[in-house]
């Protein structure tokens, strides 16, 4: 029999998909003008051949312009430092069912206030809410923001400088992104993000994806690399960093932080009429076909 010569079924059913084996993660580090950044990391194994790696360099030096993009949404320069795949299997003969894409980006943001640093965590969480409004806050659809920001938001105490979890997830009437980050600093002035794009190859909104390509392997291999992530600050950054903290010894980052609302009370308004409509052509369907 002819392996290669088999078609590939669709996948009808719900399926639990099978990635890659952590175990086998590679160890990654990076210098970051004398800060050590490491992980761990599965290799790249895109599900589509057209999904490049970048590869991440032994040493970076932050203070370098020319490195830098300047973001076409405003308020920082940026950096795509790494970007690989890993690919998740359905069932046999159902082929690669989704994947996920880990990235590492470097931000130089622009500073919003005189002493501005990164290492207060007021600045750090203020960074991240104003890059979320200006990357995620202008869409929207039927009255209703297109995104979802920050979705479950969560503090990392365990790193050796502020860091949070949060999610961006697309409206529930819709189809298309989630996607999972972490956020420290590196540099007064930088922003390190680790974040996790989760792609299921199925249509339909999120929920109609998890319903036939369970999202928890995916979720597990993202929590697994951001709990292997590891920052040893240089020598004079640490001392700057800890007289920040001694300077602000009360400021930290939120404990909880629910999604940040884009719409006016104008879009609100269109968005539950446009709700109730849907729900009354839902109700008049269902009617009739009970009747048929």
């Amino acid at each position: 029999m002819n392996l290669l010569a088999l078609k590939l079924r669709h996948l009808h059913e719900p399926c639990i998909p099978a990635g890659p084996d952590f175990s086998e993660a590679q160890r990654l580090e990076v210098s970051l003008s004398g800060s050590m950044l490491s992980m761990l990391a599965p290799k790249h194994q895109p599900a589509k051949s057209v999904d490049k790696e970048i590869m991440l360099s032994s040493n970076l030096n932050l203070h370098d312009e020319s490195i830098y993009k300047t973001d076409l949404h405003g308020g920082c320069d940026y950096f795509l430092a790494m970007k690989r795949f890993s690919r998740f299997r359905g069932p046999i003969f159902t082929g690669y069912v989704a994947q996920l894409g880990i990235t590492l980006l470097l931000e130089k943001i622009w500073p919003s206030r005189p002493n501005f640093s990164l290492f207060h965590a007021g600045d750090l969480e203020g960074a991240v809410m104003s890059l979320l409004t200006q990357e995620y806050g202008s869409e929207s659809s039927n009255g209703r923001s297109s995104y979802d920001a920050p979705v479950n938001w969560s503090i990392k105490g365990d790193f050796p400088v502020p860091c949070a979890t949060y999610e961006v997830l697309t409206a529930p009437n819709r189809s298309g992104l989630r996607k999972k980050s972490m956020v420290f600093p590196v540099e007064h002035g930088v922003l390190a993000t680790i974040s996790f794009h989760f792609q299921q190859f199925a249509i339909g909104t999120l929920a109609d994806q998890d319903k036939l390509i369970n999202p928890q392997p995916l979720y597990e291999l993202a929590q697994n690399i951001i709990d292997s992530v590891q920052l040893q600050l240089s020598p004079n950054l640490l001392n700057e960093y800890q007289e920040i903290s001694s300077q602000h010894p009360d400021v930290a980052l939120s404990e909880e932080l629910k999604p940040l609302k884009w719409t006016s009370p104008e879009q609100d308004k269109e968005w539950d009429e446009y709700s109730a409509e849907l729900s009354e052509q839902r109700i008049a369907s269902e009617f009739s076909k009970r009747r048929s």
